[in-house]
């Protein structure tokens, strides 16, 4: 649980918080639930925001990659030349 609580912390450092005193408080009240092993709904939800948010981004860096991939000159040369290809062999006919 300590491990969580942990990972919400740095997922809460990256959210946008007017008072810094504010979010020192409310890990230190993260920390003291994750102590005592309390349920509790607030937490509940914290946990499953926290999770979807890393899985969000997850999936945030594959489409970058995919995007960076087809975006290549590479992968347009490709695409130019195997259309070219079959324009060339369909004027054969």
């Amino acid at each position: 649980m300590r491990a969580l609580v942990e990972g919400m912390v740095k997922w809460l450092a990256t959210l946008p918080v007017k008072d810094d005193e504010t979010r020192k408080q409310f890990e230190h009240g993260l920390y003291r639930m994750a102590e005592r092993g309390e349920s509790n709904p607030i937490f509940d939800v914290l946990c499953t925001a926290s999770e979807q948010s890393v899985t969000r981004a997850s999936e945030l860096e594959k489409l970058r990659i995919e995007h960076e991939e087809v975006s290549t000159p590479s992968f347009f040369c490709f695409i130019v030349l195997f259309f070219g290809m079959l324009t060339a062999s369909g004027n054969r006919s």
